[in-house]
């Protein structure tokens, strides 16, 4: 196993992930979600308007696979955001939910960050 992963706590939470407390933040977005509801725009405002503006600059969809990195805002309990893609919402399954993962942990072992929610 690897050393790194001993140490890896990963935090599975209901409610409002924007309150969690943890080094690097995974939040996962559909591929044509319509990116106008609630929480995909109280992110973007978060962060600035850069989570939309990155997203057309970058070509991010949402497909599985594909990341975006931010550094937190200060009123948030976390160092970093990774926006995740997570594919088509009527196509998700336990292998795009694992592979979605696996970024994460990943980023977060390249951050050297041990704690994601």
């Amino acid at each position: 196993m690897d050393e790194f992963l001993k140490y890896m706590q990963i935090t599975a939470q209901k409610g409002d992930i924007l309150t969690a407390e943890a080094n690097l933040l995974a939040v996962g977005v559909y591929q044509k979600e319509n990116w106008e509801n609630d929480f995909v725009e109280r992110l973007n405002d978060l962060l600035g308007g850069k989570f939309k503006k990155l997203a057309r600059m970058q070509d991010f969809e949402g497909k599985i696979g594909q990341s975006i990195l931010f550094s937190a805002p200060k009123e948030l309990k976390v160092e970093y955001i990774l926006v995740l893609g997570l594919g088509n919402a009527d196509d998700l399954s336990l292998d795009g939910i694992r592979e979605a993962t696996g970024v994460a942990v990943q980023r977060a072992k390249s951050l050297g960050q041990s704690k994601v929610a």
